[in-house]
């Protein structure tokens, strides 16, 4: 039988070293550094940051995946299997961030997420039309001055006091966006599929919903098809509409 020397640890690559500095949970990290030492080959989504409150439950889970991901690349190498082209192709919509809404997980693109919360600070905190004006995208209030001239309806001056009751779809909950019903729209067949459910508000409108207690499931399938997942419990409450402090400028 041969002894441990005669198949030494490999060592982890620079890019591999700068990858590990940013993993804060201590078994994901162990995990990653035991694939490194026996030579497994490790998928990209497996070196996504974990939240710190996975447990090691959840990460043996993850090594799994590396193992299987990394047997499905050595056939790929060999020309014994052909893998589909990521679902993703552009970097920026790639991006998602997603937190618990009301018991459900919502996932947003991270720059809808940005785009939304702007808004409803600007609706939240605007004293005047001409400073909600300034506050939102230059598309968003044209496409609200749009809808007041199509109704025929006196566009308000600068100076005027800033109603956000006058916007439509506001007060329904439309405006800007109801990110759990656009998940509707956004989100693959496969991951809806498995993981959530179709659902409908009081009013019976459509909306999706997914399981906080899948949340790991969840952001793994996201990952295997190129998203880049990251929780932003407090982004996405202020893209859904919740109080946003006056002077938070962090978005």
């Amino acid at each position: 039988m041969r002894s441990s020397d005669e198949f030494p640890k490999k060592e982890p690559t620079k890019k591999q070293l700068e990858l590990l500095s940013k993993i804060t949970n201590p078994e994901q990290k162990k995990a990653l550094i035991a694939s490194i030492e026996s030579g497994e080959e490790i998928p990209d989504y497996a070196w996504e940051p974990i939240p710190d409150s996975f447990t090691r439950e959840n990460l043996i889970e993850i090594a799994m995946e590396a193992r299987r991901a990394g047997e499905q690349f050595r056939q790929m190498e060999e020309g014994l299997i052909s893998l589909p082209e990521p679902i993703v192709e552009d970097q920026e919509d790639s991006e998602i961030v997603y937190g618990e809404i009301y018991y459900s997980l919502v996932f947003i693109p991270k720059k809808r997420a940005l785009e939304y919360a702007r808004i409803h600070r600007a609706l939240q905190y605007s004293k005047t039309w001409g400073e909600f004006k300034a506050r939102v995208p230059q598309g968003t209030y044209d496409s609200i001055m749009q809808y007041f001239q199509e109704d025929d309806e006196p566009t308000p001056e600068d100076a005027e006091h800033f109603s956000a009751e006058k916007i439509p779809g506001y007060l329904d909950g439309y405006f800007p966006g109801w990110p759990a019903q656009e998940m509707l729209a956004w989100i693959p067949e496969a991951i809806k599929e498995e993981y959530g459910s179709v659902e409908h508000s009081a009013f019976g409108e459509p909306c999706f919903e997914f399981d906080p207690a899948m949340e790991l499931e969840i952001v793994l399938a996201f990952q295997k098809m190129s998203y880049r997942c990251n929780k932003d419990e407090k982004l996405v409450r202020e893209a859904c509409g919740f109080h946003i402090e006056e002077d938070d400028n962090s978005q």
